[in-house]
């Protein structure tokens, strides 16, 4: 059996995948930052922030400096 939405259901529906899309960005974000170091290793770069930094510079996002005793992460845009 086929029913129809109104207008107002859809709004609700619609309202749900922008923040279901919005809730996936920082993960889709860490995926580019993974990809960024998976092909830093592969190519064997001894400055990893520099490549990082090019690769990731057009998003606003670079990796942590090369020699910190902290693990790599994001920085806010």
């Amino acid at each position: 059996e086929f029913v129809e939405a109104s207008a107002g259901q859809l709004d609700k529906r619609d309202g749900a995948e922008r923040v279901s899309k919005r809730l996936h960005a920082p993960l889709m974000a860490l995926h580019a930052v993974v990809g960024a170091v998976l092909l830093i290793e592969r190519e064997g770069v001894r400055s990893r922030h520099l490549l990082a930094r090019e690769a990731l510079g057009a998003r606003g996002r670079m990796l942590g400096k090369a020699g910190r005793p902290k693990p790599l992460r994001l920085v806010g845009q």
